[in-house]
């Protein structure tokens, strides 16, 4: 997705580590090549979603929802223009997004007439979101995904082998 940039989509059931993996990805970007945001705030109107996105870019919200689309646009530009940096958006818990802000998703990080993908935005959560975009409305939006995996965890036997490599890793070399 670093390459390609665009849409990404993790989904997984409670507790199978997207938000562990989504972490550990994050902390191993360059912080002079990705600005990296990260928001698990997702059960909000356009314009609250919209104003956070803004502040998090380092940009200063306005108060209209038009404004707010330009203020994100142009900061996006300006990392990407002349700061050579990626931004990179993680919306956590994206399964709570309403449809309202899924449809303006797509318009808001469309650039030069939909010809240019200037972030990495990756939305995480709930099988759900999977339901949600299957929607007849998030057609375009779906689309424009350029990645789409669901973890699965791990079956017992792995569990088993990542307990034994880690303590093995530690020193232990007794059975479990």
């Amino acid at each position: 997705m670093l390459t390609t940039k665009g849409f990404g989509l993790l989904t997984g059931s409670a507790g199978r580590g997207k938000t562990t993996a989504v972490r550990n990805w994050a902390s191993g970007l360059n912080t002079s090549l990705y600005k990296v945001v990260y928001s698990s705030l997702s059960t909000l109107t356009v314009n609250d979603f919209y104003r956070n996105l803004a502040a998090e870019l380092g940009a200063q919200p306005a108060f209209r929802k038009t404004d707010n689309f330009k203020i994100i646009q142009d900061e996006i530009n300006r990392l990407v223009l002349e700061k050579r940096q990626t931004p990179v958006i993680i919306i956590d818990e994206a399964n709570y997004i309403g449809n309202a802000v899924l449809n303006d998703l797509k318009m808001l990080f469309n650039f030069e007439m939909d010809s240019k993908d200037r972030a990495v935005v990756l939305l995480s959560g709930l099988p759900q979101l999977n339901s949600t975009l299957r929607l007849s409305i998030h057609e375009p939006f779906r689309q424009r995904i350029v990645m789409n995996y669901n973890l699965e965890g791990m079956t017992k036997a792995e569990g088993h082998s990542y307990v034994a490599a880690k303590l093995n890793g530690a020193g232990c070399t007794q059975t479990v």
